[in-house]
């Protein structure tokens, strides 16, 4: 019985923290994309589909999102432009066959996120003899936010 109630607390807790967590974030509206490729985001693989995609310029981070609601947090790092992007986009590098998230621009704004290359990506652009490609891909703005 005590254990059990321990855990209750415990489970509450976590749960009021990671609730308090999320309403500290200042996320941009999501944008939708539709990619149709896998790719990869620091360490993590994702496979093509469906995402909403949100940046938080004060904390650097960018939030992705996939129809099953499951959340990644990306730590990124800001980044601007000479010239406001007519659309929301996200850079894609492609190195050996594969995509990695480089970063997000926003539409309308100079402003945007670049993420952090994880192992993988660094490893095959160091071993890259040709210079690899970069592949910009347009999302779709949305008035939801993903919290």
């Amino acid at each position: 019985m005590k254990n059990t109630l321990v855990s209750l607390v415990a489970g509450l807790l976590v749960w009021g923290s990671f609730a308090t967590a999320q309403s500290n974030f200042t996320l941009t509206n999501g944008s939708v994309a539709n990619i149709p490729f896998n790719f990869t985001v620091g360490n993590q693989a994702f496979p093509s589909g469906t995402y909403i995609v949100q940046l938080d310029f004060e904390k650097q981070v960018i939030v992705i999102r996939n129809n099953d609601r499951k959340v990644r947090i990306f730590l990124s790092k800001n980044d601007d432009r000479r010239e406001p992007s007519a659309k929301t986009l996200l850079v894609f590098h492609h190195l050996d066959g594969q995509f990695f998230l480089s970063a997000v621009w926003l539409q309308g704004t100079t402003a945007g996120e670049r993420l952090l290359p994880g192992n993988l990506e660094t490893e095959l652009a160091r071993h890259q003899t040709s210079p690899g490609q970069t592949i910009a891909l347009q999302a779709q703005g949305s008035g939801k936010s993903a919290f």
